[in-house]
């Protein structure tokens, strides 16, 4: 018997009406792991995650967390063990960047062993990790979109949270920012903390990711390690694009070139 995963799906069908968004999904994120789920627009990605959060249910198959069924955790508990950060954080009120990094320090409010100093310390610490300690005053929405990622990635560090769940977490930023945020995903994971991120750049999650789930058409079309689940075939069919999977020339990785 092995460790009880962080987080697992076991035979999972999410359904709207008549439309399977997601059919007999199964998989398990260790501790210290870092999955990245891949596939083209409509996959059933988001909705994967939304199931993996808790948000929503699924119609088959079980979600656990730490071994125990998702929909049994309270929020208040759930929020102490896995933050998520969506595609977009839409925020209308003026706060500010430090307002929103504080938000994810709510659920430890409850701890009589955490303190408004151990707050503080933490928001400027994720601050500092996502570059967005000098954006900490700005008003949220006056930020760029890659600016008001990275302060929700903040957010989401300061939740401190052994499950962490991102919905196209680069999809925003530029090539820099892309690499330090995959590297501080990589760096999280290596202290314990088991990541599942959504990415549509094929090489960012070749690059980082251990594991990889690739969806096409709510279905899994094949999992494992990226050397494992990039088949030149198998993703040119799935995306229908031409592409070429070769050895990265400086990275241990698959390096995909669309033909």
């Amino acid at each position: 018997m092995g460790m009880t995963p962080a987080l697992s799906v076991r035979a999972a069908g999410y359904q709207i009406g008549s439309a399977a968004l997601l059919s007999d999904v199964t998989l398990a994120v260790p501790a210290g792991g870092l999955l990245g789920i891949i596939g083209p627009n409509g996959a059933g990605k988001t909705s994967l995650l939304s199931l993996l959060a808790g948000d929503r249910s699924p119609s088959t198959g079980i979600v656990e967390l730490a071994g125990t069924a998702i929909g049994d955790f309270r929020p208040a508990e759930l929020a102490r063990r896995r933050a998520v950060l969506p595609q977009q954080t839409l925020v209308p009120f003026p706060f500010t960047a430090r307002d929103i990094v504080r938000m994810g320090r709510h659920p430890h409010h409850a701890d009589p062993a955490n303190s408004r100093q151990r707050d503080d310390a933490v928001v400027a610490e994720a601050m500092a990790e996502t570059d967005t300690l000098h954006l900490s005053n700005r008003v949220y929405p006056s930020l760029s979109a890659g600016e008001q990622t990275r302060v929700a990635l903040a957010r989401v560090f300061a939740q401190e949270t052994p499950v962490i769940l991102l919905d196209e977490p680069t999809a925003t930023l530029d090539i820099h920012h892309q690499e330090q945020t995959m590297r501080l995903l990589r760096t999280r994971a290596a202290a314990g903390t088991a990541i599942v991120a959504v990415l549509h750049d094929l090489n960012l999650a070749a690059a980082y990711a251990d594991q990889l789930v690739l969806l096409a058409s709510g279905r899994v079309a094949a999992q494992g390690t990226p050397r494992e689940v990039f088949d030149q075939q198998l993703l040119s069919s799935t995306y229908q694009q031409s592409m070429r999977v070769m050895d990265h020339p400086h990275r241990d990785c698959p390096l995909v070139v669309v033909e």
